[in-house]
């Protein structure tokens, strides 16, 4: 997508991210199981936005710290996480440093797929891997992209729609290079027009694990839901764990 960055898509949906999402509560199932991959040691949410999985994971008494590469972004986690023990660090998905290695890394609604080309994707694992305890966990939510459910390459979706407010978004898809550019444009009664971009760099599973592999990381387990359910080749969804090589 011509003039995208990074950042961008932080920066511009920071201050109505909260209220985007504001029906959303993280599944029971995602938080214990962050929960327990994490143990007693520290977590790292990368991609952690205005924090609606880090700051319920933080209550339960897990010291969290929140990546993200938009500072609006970090600045609104920092702010809703003030007096939990959390923390906020303004860095890049593939070069962030700790201060100590943590015993959980996660990225979840398709934050690996926000990482801009396999490149780039690769030094994420690596350094992911970098940054975790030797008995660390690296976990991973990604949608399972099935192209042969992509009707029309180029688009448009008619997202809300009501008296007051038009949510649309338009896409285009690459399929040579498995990459979806999407434009969120909200239009609102007495307020400016809002674009939201995103790129998504997809990967398949057998891609996902050769990165983990080149980066010392094994795949421990994959489930199709925060609940376990077995991963199929039909799933949508795939929660997926890596450890570090012994």
């Amino acid at each position: 997508m011509l003039g995208y960055r990074d950042e961008l898509y932080g920066d511009r949906v920071a201050h109505l991210y909260d209220a985007m999402y504001a029906g959303f509560e993280p599944p029971a199932d995602m938080i214990a199981m962050l929960k327990t991959l994490c143990g007693n040691g520290d977590a790292v949410e990368v991609g952690v936005g205005t924090g609606r999985v880090a700051i319920p994971l933080a209550r339960l008494g897990v010291r969290v710290i929140g990546v993200d590469v938009s500072p609006e972004m970090v600045k609104q986690f920092s702010e809703k996480a003030a007096g939990l023990g959390a923390d906020g660090l303004v860095a890049d998905a593939t070069s962030f440093r700790l201060e100590r290695p943590a015993t959980l890394i996660y990225a979840v609604f398709n934050t690996l797929y926000q990482i801009r080309g396999i490149d780039q994707q690769r030094a994420f694992f690596q350094n992911a891997a970098r940054n975790l305890t030797d008995d660390g966990t690296l976990l991973l939510e990604t949608g399972i992209l099935h192209p042969e459910d992509i009707t029309e390459h180029r688009g448009f979706y008619l997202k809300h729609l009501d008296a007051d407010r038009i949510i649309l978004q338009a896409h285009s898809y690459d399929a040579a290079a498995n990459v979806i550019a999407k434009q969120e444009v909200i239009l609102e009664q007495g307020q400016p027009a809002h674009l939201i971009p995103s790129v998504q760099y997809h990967l398949s599973q057998d891609q996902l694990v050769e990165l983990a592999e080149s980066a010392g990381l094994v795949l421990k387990n994959r489930y199709s839901s925060w609940s376990k359910d077995p991963f199929t080749p039909d799933s949508g969804n795939a929660i997926t764990i890596f450890a570090k090589k012994s």
